[in-house]
């Protein structure tokens, strides 16, 4: 593996960490630290179940806009960038700065667990799927093919049910209702990603609508 991919994720967890920190006004702050060690392992888990699959790693550290990336896509990402980089502070500036939530431990903890279940959702994906990349194109990747496997059986788009879930979690933990709020927003585009996913990959991608007709739930099975 590329010493540049460890040194990209500790520069992104640098990041995360100062704007969560600024926010809060203080370093002193245990849920903060738990959050960015929770950040830190995703790294980590990432980077090691990808290992074997280099074309896959090396297209997750690429920016968010690329050429031949669907138009639509590149719009979720001009509108999902700011609000990403306004949630991660606001944690901090909710939580500990102007205390405008008060969260029970009891709370906390459930976002703990919630993160832990959207890190080993994200790890089924990646064995699971090697087209897994982080923006959709106009054209399917070299022998695409349809993945049936894994949590692809019960959903159509468990990755994105891993990153809702570790945007809701991640504030529970931390602590604040406000990014909440923000993560259940972010919720929502994710929700139209969905959707405007399912339209172009039924219109490119051969042996998708029969797998559309035959896993029927977008992002939480049996349910929806």
């Amino acid at each position: 593996m590329k010493p540049e991919y460890w040194i990209n994720s500790i520069i992104s967890i640098l990041v995360y960490s100062t704007l969560i920190f600024l926010g809060a006004g203080t370093i002193y702050w245990p849920q903060g630290w738990l959050y960015i060690a929770s950040m830190l392992i995703l790294s980590i888990v990432t980077l090691t179940v990808l290992v074997d699959k280099p074309q896959l790693l090396k297209q997750r550290f690429e920016l968010p806009f690329q050429k031949g990336q669907t138009r639509w896509d590149s719009i979720f990402h001009m509108i999902f960038l700011p609000l990403y980089f306004l949630w991660l502070p606001l944690n901090g500036i909710d939580a500990v700065r102007f205390r405008w939530s008060n969260m029970p431990i009891s709370i906390n903890i459930l976002g703990a667990i919630g993160l832990a279940a959207s890190f080993y959702i994200f790890r089924q994906v990646f064995k699971a799927n090697p087209f897994a990349i982080p923006i959709v194109k106009k054209e399917n990747q070299q022998n695409q093919h349809v993945i049936t496997t894994g949590p692809y059986a019960h959903v159509r788009h468990p990755m994105y049910t891993g990153a809702i879930l570790l945007f809701s979690s991640g504030s529970l933990l931390m602590g604040s209702w406000y990014a909440f709020a923000l993560g259940m927003i972010i919720a929502i585009l994710y929700i139209i990603r969905t959707k405007l996913e399912d339209k172009t990959l039924e219109k490119n991608l051969e042996g998708y609508k029969a797998y559309k007709q035959k896993v029927k739930y977008r992002l939480i099975p049996k349910i929806w």
